[in-house]
């Protein structure tokens, strides 16, 4: 794959354990969603996180639509607990 392609995933606390990594390049997803869908079936103990939140180039993102330029940076962060 080219480097210089694809959307960079920076993963936090518990994701970052699933995936076995802390980022990685995923290809091939237009928007949050698929990329939600992609992840899932590669690293199918992800569904088992509830309220997960992404960042998109540094920026929470809520519109699961919105178009991933190529080369953007997604965090995954996972739910945070704390007291």
């Amino acid at each position: 794959m080219n480097q210089n392609s694809g959307i960079k995933i920076l993963a936090f606390g518990i994701v970052k354990d699933i995936l076995g990594c802390d980022e990685l390049i995923i290809d091939e997803v237009n928007n949050l969603a698929d990329l939600k869908e992609k992840l899932n079936q590669l690293y199918p103990k992800l569904e088992n996180i509830k309220d997960i939140q992404f960042a998109v180039n540094e920026e929470y993102a809520t519109d699961y639509s919105k178009k991933l330029e190529n080369r953007a940076v997604v965090a995954l962060i996972p739910p945070v607990s704390g007291g």
